[in-house]
């Protein structure tokens, strides 16, 4: 797959508009709703790369590709949350379903389905997306995209029109799954050539991601009120690739390699934070929300280069030579 240097860039915001939103969470008189917005950027994304990096690709070869890359890091981050926050109460079966991508409803959090660390929610749902895209891969290859499309508006059928589903069921057939939908389709309209928006057309469709953003707010349905501002930046940036690969933004690229770090270290790092930066600034002072995301920021790109990348690189080596013995 081609390495595109305007998904980086996307990465990079996606990640840190929830991480303002969670930053504010902790902060006096502060919100930033919009900060949610970044999740559905992450999920067009996702569908987009998963069809270029893995529709050619033996389903378990996908699956294990897959795995290796979220499992290592959402697994330690998992564990340092327990530690960090003391939690007693957490039972075996929790932990079980949390390491193992497994929703379950917990009346004690928010969102309902939930794992230990809380924005693993939207990892439980990509997991459910990539087993849809191997048994895709498995059965119906020749009409991936068609298929899991068609897969996924079934599943939110369901979901509208079956009374009293319940929390875990209901979590499985929400609206978000589109956003999957989007990015397969975006992929692989660019792979066959019939979406070729040029980076005229790219500047236009990012500035009516933003109309849309402010326009659609008061709908109900988020891939609506999110998702098709989401989609419409995705198509604009991949238009401007072209452009952008020439004017490099080196510390934008390093923060969407850090992306992932940042967006699972986040919540542990926001809390120490602020009571060290307390000591010079008022929590209620905007500068307060800028410097607890440039710490947050610091950590994610300290976690990537000294442990998420080490790692990864050597599973992948583990895998290469896995392949060349046969």
């Amino acid at each position: 797959m081609s390495y595109f240097i305007t998904l980086q860039y996307l990465r990079a915001i996606a990640a840190g508009l929830v991480a303002v939103f969670h930053i504010c969470l902790f902060l006096p008189d502060r919100s930033f709703y919009l900060g949610n917005y970044g999740v559905d950027i992450f999920f067009v994304i996702s569908g987009f790369v998963m069809y270029l990096s893995g529709h050619k690709l033996a389903p378990q070869e996908f699956m294990v590709h897959r795995i290796s890359r979220i499992v290592p890091l959402y697994w330690t981050a998992t564990f340092a949350f327990i530690a960090m926050a003391g939690i007693t109460s957490v039972s075996m079966e929790e932990v079980f379903k949390t390491l193992f991508f497994i929703a379950y409803a917990d009346p004690e959090t928010k969102p309902l389905v939930s794992p230990i660390l809380t924005v693993g929610w939207t990892l439980n749902m990509e997991m459910f997306f990539y087993v849809l895209f191997a048994i895709g891969l498995a059965l119906f290859r020749r009409w991936l995209v068609s298929g899991l499309v068609a897969i996924f508006i079934i599943l939110i059928v369901v979901g509208r029109l079956v009374p009293d589903l319940g929390p875990v069921a209901e979590f499985y057939t929400k609206g978000i799954l589109l956003e999957f939908a989007a990015g397969l389709v975006i992929a692989k309209g660019m792979a066959d050539g019939w979406l070729k928006p040029g980076p005229i057309a790219g500047v236009l469709l990012c500035i009516l991601s933003l109309v849309a953003l402010a326009l659609l707010q008061d709908v109900g349905w988020r891939m609506i009120r999110w998702g098709i501002p989401a989609c419409l930046i995705v198509v604009g940036m991949l238009a401007l690739e072209p452009v952008l690969t020439r004017i490099r933004l080196p510390v934008l690229e390093t923060l969407g390699d850090a992306s992932y770090a940042l967006y699972l270290s986040h919540l542990m790092v926001i809390g120490p934070a602020i009571l060290v930066l307390e000591l010079v600034l008022a929590p209620d002072h905007w500068l307060m929300i800028v410097a607890v995301f440039v710490v947050c920021q610091a950590a994610a790109v300290g976690i990537y280069r000294f442990y998420e990348r080490p790692v990864n690189l050597w599973l992948k080596s583990l895998r290469q030579r896995r392949v060349a013995s046969g």
